[in-house]
């Protein structure tokens, strides 16, 4: 198993890799049916009995990555997906708890990812990319990503804050 991960931590919110412990809330998480979609571009199953999820905790396979969001008092508030494109470009999914919408944590786990990832990229002119939720895309703007268009097939990306 990986070793848990810290990426960003402050009074109000813990952002880490996801552990085995976190499966049962992620399940959960899954079944909700504005979440569902997006996680199934990842191949995630809402099926319980599916171990792909556990699989993935288990493993970095692929560059895809799990991350676990939790308030001050440690209840989970949300999951930021994160997996490379055929090209290598980041693609982020970003699910918050329904008992946590509209208060903010999905803009600060954003930031959190944007600011880790920065400091961690090779790359001159991060550019990530949303998933079909809209309310990933909405948040996106919410928190300071730039929309942008990237390549001959003007896909749209969202430029990091900087």
């Amino acid at each position: 198993m990986n070793e848990l991960i810290v990426y960003f931590s402050s009074p109000r919110l813990t952002l880490r890799s996801c552990a085995l412990e976190d499966v049962g809330w992620l399940l959960e998480l899954l079944a909700d049916a504005d979440v569902a979609p997006a996680f199934h571009r990842l191949g995630l199953s809402t099926d319980a009995h599916d171990l792909g999820l556990t699989r993935l905790i288990e493993s970095a396979q692929s560059g895809r990555y799990l991350l676990a969001g939790f308030d001050a008092l440690g209840e989970a508030v949300g999951v930021l997906a994160l997996w490379p494109d055929s090209d290598g470009r980041p693609w982020v999914m970003l699910a918050v708890c329904p008992s946590y919408r509209r208060q903010g944590y999905g803009n600060e786990m954003l930031r959190a990812w944007s600011h880790y990832f920065q400091q961690h990229s090779d790359s001159t002119d991060p550019v990530c990319f949303f998933s079909e939720s809209v309310i990933g895309r909405h948040m996106a703007t919410r928190a300071g990503f730039q929309p942008a268009v990237v390549g001959e097939n003007t896909a749209e990306g969202y430029r990091l804050p900087t």
